[in-house]
């Protein structure tokens, strides 16, 4: 579930990054596939970096001394 959760965030952010960067570099550049190509690279790493971003904090937080820092001696 936590997963699931996940993959639709960096989902999500992936798809707003392409909209604000198509929304700004179909403005600076004349050729529409120019620009719609950009959007994608930038809308594809951001997937990546928040998906990358996701993995590394359950692992961390999966560790039991993070886990104890984070949440207490529970």
């Amino acid at each position: 579930m936590i997963a699931a959760s996940f993959g639709l965030f960096s989902a999500a952010a992936g798809v707003m990054a392409f909209v604000i960067f198509y929304s700004e570099s179909s403005r600076h550049f004349t050729d529409r596939g120019k620009a719609r190509r950009a959007a994608l690279r930038g809308g594809a790493a951001a997937f990546i970096f928040f998906m990358a971003l996701m993995i590394i904090v359950t692992i961390l937080i999966g560790t039991e001394p993070i886990r104890r820092a984070v949440f207490g001696p529970n």
